[in-house]
């Protein structure tokens, strides 16, 4: 719709407007012509276009004026406005002699005039650099608030869906991230589109890093404290959900290590193992290195601080979601983290202990199918990757068996015949066990395995 209503204006009616006419007819003929008298009659009548009339019509911004007066004056004069804006789109930037000292705004002004909001303010932003695109957002900002749509007038505006605001406003929001992660907040919740605001915040919290800023920071007891910028527009439900979302946003960008930190700034605990549980597995068959530390530490962390001290926020949150299952497997995972580091290390009696605590091999023929039983009711994360426990604790049982029997030296000993004996007995249940499995990967660990058994003799 037009700007100005149709009535709106101070429009005089025909029948007060003839004597203007005679009036702007007699000053044009008169002699020494007043060129402002007849630039004044000229729009009071509507005789004839300012342009017309007087030489007085030497800027573009007489020009416009001159041009609006006599459209609103009409009846209808939205198709008038909207072929005058067509007319500026065609004429383009250079018939304005739109120079970089104008900051956009020679072309931009006209294009505005005439209603082509969207035009103009894009071209403004583009056109203008970095002050262009702050006058641009603010501006469409200023408009939205007064109820004006965004898009240029014109027969098929009413069809055109506005989005202009958002990408200005998403623009500008960059723009300030890298300054200000706060201030560029400010912008992206006046997103009219709540799924676009949503997107946007969860990309900057993501790209920024700013978590304590936007977030909060971490309690003791591992809840979030609810004195970021978030809070200060969204409920604690929905700033957790929007941290979530970040945490997607980080690990679609491979920063993993930044979405274990999002996903337990937003108390969504569950994932936050879920995801610590599939670090801790997949390091288990790799040699030390930075990566696999790090994600140790950052178990070791958050066991320290919310599952070693009986019952916490975490675990209430946890038994509330019926997640409790997380803990065990988070808990196993970091034993056989012992495990592995110990057989590293060649502490073979050592790792023996820790995978013996744990009960997941059987120890006796009878047991056999409980422990395959056993096996099928762990964690995916947990079966993927178990052929490291079957290879490990074949390793130590054979490790243990080489030692002790080199410690011999010819003298016989119904000890060791004993253990040597046991260490045997346990080496083919874990042939045995290995078998029972079916394992998809687990191939060559399956041949190894019998290798070493085979090796005890």
């Amino acid at each position: 719709q037009c700007l100005w209503d149709s009535g709106s204006a101070p429009v005089i009616s025909a029948q007060d407007r003839q004597p203007l006419v005679n009036l702007y007819h007699r000053a044009k003929t008169r002699e020494p012509v007043d060129p402002f008298m007849v630039a004044s009659l000229a729009l009071l009548s509507l005789a004839e276009p300012v342009s017309s009339a007087t030489n007085l019509v030497n800027t573009i911004e007489d020009y416009l004026f001159g041009a609006l007066w006599n459209i609103v004056q009409r009846t209808n004069p939205d198709e008038e406005i909207a072929s005058l804006g067509e007319d500026i789109k065609h004429w383009g930037p250079e018939h304005f002699a739109d120079t970089e000292e104008s900051g956009g705004w020679a072309y931009t002004l006209p294009l505005l005039a005439a209603q082509q909001y969207k035009t103009g303010l894009s071209y403004l932003a583009d056109a203008g650099g970095a002050m262009g695109l702050l006058q641009a957002t603010h501006l469409a900002l200023v408009l939205a608030l007064a109820g004006t749509d965004l898009v240029d007038l014109g027969p098929d505006s009413s069809l055109e869906t506005p989005s202009l605001l958002p990408a200005l406003l998403v623009s500008y929001a960059s723009h300030l991230q890298a300054v200000d992660a706060a201030a560029a907040l400010e912008y992206l919740v006046r997103i009219p589109d709540p799924a676009r605001v949503r997107k946007e915040i969860s990309r900057l919290v993501a790209e920024t890093k700013a978590y304590d800023l936007l977030g909060g920071t971490l309690q003791v007891d591992g809840s979030r404290d609810r004195r970021g910028a978030l809070d200060n527009h969204f409920p604690p439900e929905k700033v957790s959900q929007l941290l979530a979302d970040a945490a997607a946003e980080a690990d679609n960008r491979k920063n993993v290590s930044d979405a274990a930190q999002l996903l337990w700034l937003a108390g969504h605990y569950d994932a936050l193992l879920s995801l610590l549980n599939r670090q801790l597995a997949s390091h288990l068959a790799s040699s030390p290195n930075a990566d696999k530390m790090f994600w140790q530490q950052a178990a070791q962390r958050f066991r320290s601080l919310n599952l070693a001290s009986g019952r916490t926020h975490v675990t209430e949150v946890l038994e509330a979601q019926g997640k409790m299952s997380l803990v065990n497997t988070f808990n196993l995972l970091m034993e056989l983290t012992t495990f592995v580091d110990r057989l590293s290390a060649q502490k073979y009696e050592e790792a023996w202990s820790v995978v013996e605590r744990l009960n997941l091999l059987p120890d006796r023929d009878m047991v056999m199918s409980s422990k395959v039983q056993q096996f099928h009711s762990l964690d995916a994360v947990l079966k993927d990757n178990f052929s490291v426990v079957l290879l490990g604790s074949m390793e130590s049982l054979y490790q243990q068996h080489m030692r002790l029997k080199s410690t011999m030296h010819g003298v016989s000993s119904d000890s060791v015949h004993q253990r040597l004996k046991e260490l045997r007995t346990r080496a083919r249940l874990l042939v045995t066990f290995t078998g029972l499995l079916q394992l998809e990967k687990t191939g060559d660990t399956s041949t190894r395995i019998a290798q070493l058994e085979a090796n005890m003799m």
